[in-house]
């Protein structure tokens, strides 16, 4: 009697620890790990100091993506502008390069971001950051969010 109340107790637990291990393992897929952080940035730069930026939007890019980075910018005090390195005014203290890549399943989605400020006397990029989505099964990132988010990780960066 006692070896079967231990059975089934080992039994008990045996299915418990699988069914702790595949609620982990779903979980750790469903969020899909996605990330975003400063690659590098230049302490020597004064950034937090800079007023004025503009944004180098890419032909045939996102102009959304654009318009999410004036924003996170605007947030911090800076005021921008858009478009054409060619036509950056002459008193931008930086610009902004951004590669977008999307993705398609249900709908079209942000796949990563990439995000760089640099100085426009020198062309040396001085800061960059970036979000990555994961690779397993995702949700639908919020653009918006992540170009906020970038922008965040590069001033925050030390």
């Amino acid at each position: 009697m006692e070896i079967c109340i231990i059975k089934e107790l080992e039994n008990h637990l045996r299915e418990k620890v699988i069914f702790q291990t595949l609620f982990l393992l779903v979980a750790a897929l469903v969020t899909g790990c996605s990330s975003v952080k400063p690659i590098a940035r230049d302490q020597s730069v004064p950034l937090e100091t800079f007023k004025r930026a503009y944004v180098v939007t890419p032909p045939g890019s996102d102009l959304a993506i654009s318009g999410y980075l004036q924003a996170a910018l605007s947030e911090r005090g800076v005021a921008t502008g858009a478009g054409a390195l060619t036509n950056m005014p002459s008193d931008a203290q930086f610009y902004v390069t951004y590669q977008a890549e999307k993705g398609w399943d249900w709908t079209v989605y942000l796949m990563s971001l990439n995000v760089k400020l640099v100085l426009p006397s020198t062309g040396k990029v001085f800061a960059e950051g970036e979000f990555q989505r994961g690779v397993a099964i995702h949700s639908y990132p919020d653009p918006r969010e992540k170009a906020f988010e970038v922008i965040d990780s590069i001033y925050k960066a030390k």
